[in-house]
């Protein structure tokens, strides 16, 4: 996944969640299933997410909860 790249958010069959991803950042994350309802971010992992552009608005995604459907041509 990269910049200029079109993709989807996985769990989205109608399409509507399909966007431009503009950039690529690291972020914590907590998950409340896996991790528990009490937050310390001292010890939250760092996961890579992408910045989409979806409509007029930006939205910020986990990166393994998106797929590629179109490679920005070079």
């Amino acid at each position: 996944m990269k910049v200029g790249d079109l993709v989807r958010y996985k769990q989205d069959t109608s399409g509507s969640l399909a966007g431009i991803v503009v950039d690529l950042i690291d972020k914590k994350m907590w998950n409340v299933d896996t991790l528990g309802k009490a937050v310390n971010w001292d010890v939250a992992p760092v996961e890579p997410h992408a910045v989409l552009l979806i409509g007029e608005r930006y939205h910020t995604i986990p990166i393994e909860h998106l797929e590629v459907l179109s490679e920005k041509a070079d």
